[in-house]
C-alpha cells in the first residue's frame, strides 16, 4: 500500500539500557581471570561495608577483600580510582578499622605498642601526629641531639 503523504513514519524510540564497562580481575583464590563491571564493583563495596559493620573483630581493612573474596590490594586500588563506590566504600572501612583499633588499644583488647605503629594507615589523625614527631626528632637530632648536663650534688657535707 503506498502512502499518500511524504511524511516520515514515527520512529520507535529505543529502550535505553544501561551499558555496564566490563572488565577483567585475577582472582586469587580460583587463579583465574573474572569479568567485573561497575554492578558487581557495587555489590563488592556493599558486602565490605557490611562485613566490615557487622564483625566487630574486623579490624584489618584487607581482611575481606583479600581473604573472603580473593582480590588483590592493587586492584582495589584500581578499582578505587575508576569506581567512586569502592573509593567510598574503603574510606568507610578505614574509618571503622581505625575505631576499633582506637577503642582496643584503650581499653588494652589489643596490643597497644602494635595499634599504635600500625595506626597511621587507618586514621589521618595519626599519621599527622606521626609526621609531626618525625619532624620534631629530625629538628632534636639538627640541633646537635640531647646534651647530657651532670650536676654536682649540694650536700650539707661539702660546705
Amino acid at each position: 500500500m503506498k502512502r499518500h503523504n511524504n511524511t516520515p513514519r514515527k520512529v520507535k524510540s529505543k529502550k535505553e539500557t544501561k551499558s555496564y564497562d566490563w572488565g577483567d580481575y585475577f582472582c586469587n583464590i580460583s587463579f583465574k581471570m573474572k569479568p567485573i563491571n561497575e554492578a558487581s564493583r557495587e555489590k563488592f563495596s556493599l558486602d565490605w561495608v557490611e562485613k566490615a559493620r557487622k564483625d566487630p573483630a574486623y579490624i584489618n581493612i584487607w581482611e575481606f577483600p583479600v581473604i573472603d573474596v580473593g582480590i588483590s590490594k592493587q586492584t582495589v586500588f584500581e578499582w578505587m580510582a575508576k569506581d567512586k563506590n569502592v573509593d567510598n566504600a574503603h574510606k568507610y572501612v578505614r574509618n571503622i578499622c581505625a575505631i576499633r583499633r582506637d577503642k582496643g588499644a584503650a581499653t588494652r583488647d589489643l596490643d597497644g605498642s602494635y595499634i599504635a605503629k600500625t595506626m597511621p594507615i587507618y586514621c589521618d589523625d595519626y599519621k599527622a601526629l606521626e609526621e609531626w614527631r618525625a619532624n620534631l626528632s629530625e629538628k632534636i637530632a639538627g640541633a646537635g641531639g640531647f646534651k647530657i648536663i651532670e650536676v654536682p650534688s649540694f650536700s650539707k657535707e661539702t660546705e
